[in-house]
């Protein structure tokens, strides 16, 4: 069996046990799903490296160059250090101007179980980064309101 019908068999079975008829891979080696909400989840064979890789939107990306690197830094250490994301990979989709989570699974270790343990896996990762996410703006805004108002020189008052 090649490693492509390994897939479409996995994908099938997802498909059957979750009421998605035809859930299979596009010609482009891809498929995805909006599960609504914001969230989306795409599934994608990398032929070259073998990977079967799944990815979930996270965020989207913000506006404003201050909020823009806030994020890239709090990304930069989820990463690096791994709390919180379950290992599993931050990226920036620029295109798409989303945060995305992806992990790899090789096609030995592909089934429609193991495609199913690693979105919910992704799922708690998700909540984790959204919830340290969460935590960072609401330090901001104590911080913020700890300082209060800069402070009125009477002297230099105009009416």
């Amino acid at each position: 069996m090649t490693d492509r019908e390994v897939i479409d068999q996995a994908l099938a079975a997802l498909g059957d046990a979750n009421g998605l008829k035809d859930f299979a891979l596009g010609e482009d080696g891809s498929v995805g799903l909006s599960l609504g909400e914001g969230l989306d989840l795409a599934l994608e064979w990398d032929e070259t490296s073998r990977h079967f890789l799944i990815y979930l939107s996270v965020v989207p990306l913000p506006d404003t160059a201050p909020e823009l690197l806030q994020l890239y830094h709090r990304l930069l250490v989820l990463n690096c250090l791994g709390i919180g994301t379950h290992n599993a990979v931050l990226s920036v989709h620029p295109e798409m101007k989303l945060v995305l989570m992806h992990m790899n699974v090789f096609v030995e270790d592909l089934s429609a179980t193991r495609i199913m343990r690693t979105v919910d896996h992704l799922l708690e990762a998700r909540n984790a980064v959204l919830a340290a996410l969460a935590e960072d703006l609401s330090e901001a805004s104590e911080t913020e309101e700890a300082q209060g108002p800069p402070p009125v020189d009477p002297m230099n008052m105009r009416v």
